[in-house]
């Protein structure tokens, strides 16, 4: 078993309505450098392993199991781009940066 560890831990929630539109975004984010010979520090591993399992339990209202028909649900609410769609959003900020028109944002 290691004796030292680092939990890095980074969480986006979308909630979404049933038609698809954003209602909230929450995001969190942890860094901690553990020693694992410490029990306190191995009880903080335990929370957080805890923690991690209850968020990615499929249950109502926590998360869902992104499965083909749930993708495709977002993809036609416009919540999933294509690469495509990735590739000329991701051009046009080369194009924004390299003239100078994001300034302000």
């Amino acid at each position: 078993m290691a004796s030292n560890g680092i939990v890095l831990l980074r969480r986006t929630r979308l909630r979404v309505t049933a038609r698809g539109d954003l209602l909230t975004n929450y995001e969190s984010s942890l860094v901690v450098s553990l020693q694992l010979a410490n029990a306190a520090d191995t009880a903080i591993l335990t929370t957080v392993e805890q923690v991690l399992d209850s968020w990615s339990s499929p249950v109502p209202g926590n998360c869902q199991q992104l499965i083909e028909a749930l993708l495709n649900q977002l993809a036609a609410a416009g919540l999933v781009r294509s690469e495509a769609q990735l590739a000329a959003i991701a051009q046009q900020a080369a194009i924004r940066s390299q003239t100078g028109m994001n300034a302000g944002y």
